[in-house]
């Protein structure tokens, strides 16, 4: 199945490092994106027409080979009402092709403890679940009554086999990828398509160095690998290729057996010591 390529993308959590990647593959494809972050200041050199800024006020050092109009907002995707009209607002500028649900909490368990604190779980869950849960929701509502369209859902790798150093976060990219299966065969027929991302370890430079991460991709690898993937109309892509078989060779094992070789592997003494890394 080949789907046509996107001209209105809405792109929740754009001012991470995936996020912004995206944001630089699909510029010169799709003709406007809608992008948002929490954090307004993570956008910084993002927009180039805004709702309140003509050309003349766009960023001046901004890639010259960028066509899209990006239009940033500040959006907590927690706040399912400023959600909602964030959603609205895009939909105003013209017909949503796709919506790329990015936003996400990440970072490992602290060490020395088996357990996570009750405030980050719940944050965890909020953000990784419950709000990609609702992105999806107000997103394919508003496909269906405009004909059509494409929900990137960016789960993980960790949702196939789990992951000791952050087992809430794991079990969060889990609980998206059974809703993402789940919507794909419940939107059959709509003209509402789900694509499902489970990414690997991204690089970080310089910081990379602090923690462990094999087979780690650089964010605009991954990014066009999510863009081609959806393009191509696939429910589910696993990259990059040399860690999503080692996912599945370790999850072809008895847990007991998958655990003590992942933590040989990783370094670590103790499940809940050693050296952290954070899947995506």
């Amino acid at each position: 199945m080949t789907v046509s390529k996107p001209q209105h993308v809405a792109i929740s959590g754009a001012g991470g490092q995936l996020g912004r990647a995206l944001v630089d593959v699909l510029s010169p494809v799709a003709t406007l994106l809608s992008v948002s972050d929490r954090d307004i200041n993570a956008l910084e050199g993002l927009a180039r027409t805004g709702p309140e800024a003509g050309p003349e006020e766009a960023p001046r050092d901004g890639p010259k080979e960028r066509g899209a109009s990006i239009h940033t907002a500040p959006v907590d995707v927690g706040d399912c009402d400023a959600l909602r009209l964030w959603l609205a607002a895009c939909r105003e500028r013209g017909r949503l092709d796709w919506m790329i649900v990015n936003a996400g909490l990440g970072g490992p368990a602290p060490e020395g403890s088996l357990g996570e604190d009750p405030l980050r779980t719940a944050a965890l869950i909020d953000v990784n679940l419950r709000a990609a849960i609702e992105q999806c929701r107000l997103a394919s509502e508003m496909m269906i009554a405009d004909g059509g369209g494409r929900i990137i859902l960016i789960s993980s790798l960790s949702a196939k086999i789990g992951y000791p150093q952050a087992p809430v976060y794991a079990a969060t990219k889990a609980g998206l990828r059974a809703y993402g299966l789940s919507m794909a065969a419940r939107l059959a027929g709509t003209g509402v398509g789900i694509t499902i991302a489970l990414p690997g370890f991204l690089s970080r430079g310089m910081a990379e160095n602090s923690s462990w991460r094999p087979f780690s991709m650089a964010p605009r690898q991954a990014a066009c690998k999510i863009v081609r993937a959806a393009s191509s109309g696939r429910t589910e892509t696993a990259f990059p290729g040399s860690m999503s078989a080692a996912v599945g060779a370790l999850g072809l094992l008895p847990a007991s057996l998958r655990g003590t070789i992942y933590r040989r592997w990783s370094g670590q003494r103790q499940s809940v010591h050693g050296r952290q890394g954070m899947l995506r």
